[in-house]
């Protein structure tokens, strides 16, 4: 038998058992489903929680406090320092009079200024970091310090490490989560398909006295395998889609889960067919296992 009659009856066998198990269709594909389900929240929480990352990484700033004989040429020089570095995105100077009318808003601090009788402040530049790029500042806060005209910087170093950290840790944490519920699916579709392996094993006996080759008996069960996870992954989405509704509907277009939810096309196509991968994947080695078991199985 040539290649193509051997595919076409791996494929219409395999729709057949499909249409004819409906039960175990069923049962398999929503096992494969709910797991597709927890594995694309994970995924969505993990660029959900990114792009927060990002727009908290945007407003981090350095802040540089001049000396108090700093003249407006300093104030120039340092600024001009700050704009030439690749990761500062914005410069905006505060003069000290600027700061002065931005404290005497609390009525307590106008009052201790009023007693104090002049300005306690000095000028002061501060630069908005370019998203990602406030790791490693030691270089730059090592030439605003060896300016004479600057007395103190604060790089906000420890909230950007404690922010790194949170990150990297709700990465690590999401992928073995997502492996976790992958490995959980897989063994639970093994399991299910086992149950029903001995109504199947008459029919590898069946075709392998007509002359049946391995591939012949294996793969329709695979291509059913198959067929079953595609269907929880469509399943999966789904779920996904009525999940990012009824959060829309509930917090409005402006609520902090549209980070999480809604997507844009290119990256919905590319969610979608990391599903239908996954539950092809999770469908057709969980076949695969309890075929493989019967085909090794038969009699001597």
């Amino acid at each position: 038998m040539s290649l193509v009659p051997r595919v076409r009856f791996v494929f219409s066998e395999g729709w057949r058992r499909l249409r004819r198990e409906s039960d175990r269709t069923w049962a398999v594909s929503g096992i494969i489903g709910a797991a597709l389900l927890q594995v694309a929240l994970v995924l969505l929480a993990l660029r959900g929680f990114d792009r927060v990352l990002e727009a908290v990484q945007g407003r981090f700033e350095v802040t540089v406090y001049l000396s108090a004989a700093a003249k407006p040429d300093d104030r120039e020089r340092v600024r001009q320092l700050l704009e030439a570095d690749a990761r500062v995105a914005s410069v905006q100077v505060v003069t000290k009079e600027d700061a002065l009318a931005e404290f005497r808003r609390d009525p307590d601090v106008d009052r201790i200024v009023q007693a104090l009788g002049e300005n306690p402040l000095t000028d002061s530049l501060s630069a908005t970091l370019k998203a990602g790029t406030g790791e490693d500042l030691g270089d730059l806060v090592g030439r605003l310090k060896a300016d004479a005209s600057v007395d103190d910087v604060d790089s906000g170093s420890g909230e950007w490490q404690t922010v790194s950290r949170l990150a990297q840790s709700a990465r690590i944490l999401g992928i073995l989560w997502g492996v976790l519920v992958l490995l959980a699916a897989a063994w639970t579709v093994s399991g299910t398909l086992a149950l029903v392996s001995r109504a199947h094993r008459e029919e590898f006996l069946l075709l392998e006295r007509l002359g049946a080759s391995p591939w012949a008996r294996i793969g329709p069960f695979i291509w059913e395998g198959v067929l079953q996870g595609l269907l929880g992954a469509l399943a999966s989405g789904l779920g996904v889609a009525l999940l990012g509704w009824v959060f829309t509907m509930w917090t409005g277009q402006d609520g902090m889960l549209q980070a999480f939810f809604i997507l844009p096309a290119q990256e919905a196509i590319r969610l979608a067919l990391v599903l239908a991968a996954l539950g092809a994947l999770l469908g057709g080695l969980g076949a695969w296992s309890v075929a493989h078991r019967l085909n090794r199985s038969r009699p001597a």
